[in-house]
């Protein structure tokens, strides 16, 4: 009888240390999130303009970023004959692709959110329009 009384009371140890685990880890979540957000939120609501002109900015230089990492490891790799060559050009326009999608990803919403729905709809269904002949309708057939 002991011994399967000491292995349900084990059993239940061992669960209970694991949710005391699982619990701390997310109370360790919970607080580095709190850390990280509430002087994001206080400087948000203190200054949205400069808050505003410094996440653009930040994103502005993360994207120059990896434009220049993207070009210099583009240009240090060793070259596949049987692929095609990536140069700046290439690096850049990828780039602009990508922004105006996100651009017009979010002159939709930006409409929608306005209420323009007149206007929201038939843009979001020219962008979806865009982005799948870009993504899948210029690539060519094998």
């Amino acid at each position: 009888m002991t011994g399967t009384f000491g292995r349900i009371l084990k059993g239940w140890l061992s669960l209970l240390r694991r949710a005391g685990l699982l619990l701390g880890a997310a109370a360790a979540a919970a607080g580095l999130a709190a850390l990280l957000s509430l002087p994001l939120w206080a400087a948000a609501t203190a200054a949205p303009a400069v808050y505003s002109l410094a996440v653009v900015g930040l994103f502005a230089a993360a994207v120059v970023f990896l434009v220049i990492r993207a070009a210099l490891r583009a240009h240090r790799a060793p070259r596949n004959p049987a692929s095609p060559r990536r140069n700046l050009g290439r690096v850049l326009l990828s780039t602009a692709v990508v922004l105006a999608f996100a651009a017009g990803l979010y002159g939709a919403a930006f409409l929608a959110a306005r209420g323009l729905w007149v206007a929201a709809v038939p843009s979001l269904v020219l962008w979806l329009a865009l982005a799948g002949w870009a993504a899948f309708g210029r690539q060519r057939k094998h």
